[in-house]
């Protein structure tokens, strides 16, 4: 881990070992070798930007944004909170969104009353009466 002088931070893969490609979980985290990450940065802003192994990035977004790009192709992928996807194309220079929302599944626990939602692709929010929010990304961060 490194601490950048504007305060970011940088943390470097070293070595995955065979136990990370188990499936712990019910959401698909199947990855090829050149989709797997080689470095994240968080961002004072609280922005986690994973590098992979293939030139493209990911981008986690404190209010549940996710952008994943392609830079061979030049295309943008961005999910906003709401589940709507845009994709942008910097070589053709056009925007266009999915006519349909990623669906976003709400439900109330009975005992702690804390609001949870899951978004079609993995995001999970929990918000507390407290006015406290948690959030998992798809890949568990």
């Amino acid at each position: 881990m490194q601490i950048k002088p504007n305060g970011d931070i940088l943390q470097e893969i070293v070595k995955s070992s065979p136990s990370d490609n188990k499936k712990s979980t019910v959401i698909p985290n199947d990855v090829t070798d050149d989709e797997k990450e080689v470095s994240r940065m968080i961002t004072r802003q609280g922005v986690i930007i994973k590098h992979l192994k293939n030139g493209n990035k990911v981008l986690y977004y404190p209010d549940g944004t996710i952008t994943k790009t392609d830079m061979r192709k030049g295309i943008w992928h961005t999910t906003n909170p709401n589940g709507v996807v845009r994709e942008r194309n910097l070589r053709q220079n056009f925007v266009k969104d999915e006519k349909r929302r990623l669906e976003i599944k709400e439900k109330v626990d009975p005992e702690t009353n804390a609001t949870v939602e899951v978004r079609d692709d993995g995001l999970l929010k929990i918000k507390y009466i407290d006015r406290k929010t948690l959030m998992i990304m798809p890949d568990h961060t």
